[in-house]
């Protein structure tokens, strides 16, 4: 007899995230810096980045060369905040829908007050 399928939600990535191009292929957006270290070879030192990828597992972290990122990251920096923006801004519409109410502190942080009372 066979078993119904239950599938992982966690494992579906959003094609709204992603472009793909015409050859079904996209570029990697780097997500976070994990960590630094130099690595020294016979004649020069290279500086290298623990790099983790947007929309890939934590095993899919990959050692990156410092300056190949640097211009991969000034390449896609404004697409990068572009997309931040509007996550932030739907997270904020949901919270309002919710009756959340966002306000600055005096400390520069944010409070957040329940809109029922």
């Amino acid at each position: 007899m066979l078993n119904k399928f239950v599938g992982d939600t966690s494992l579906i990535i959003t094609s709204e995230y992603i472009v793909i191009k015409d050859n079904l292929s996209y570029e990697e957006i780097p997500a976070h810096i994990l960590d630094r270290q130099v690595r020294k070879l016979r004649t020069k030192e290279v500086a290298l980045v623990m790099v983790q990828w947007r929309n890939q597992f934590v095993e899919e972290n990959t050692w990156e060369s410092k300056e190949h990122m640097k211009n991969k990251l000034s390449m896609c920096s404004t697409a990068h905040v572009e997309e931040e923006k509007r996550e932030l801004t739907k997270d904020v519409h949901r919270l309002a829908r919710l009756g959340v109410q966002l306000m600055d502190s005096n400390e520069g942080g944010i409070v957040v007050m329940n809109g029922t009372k």
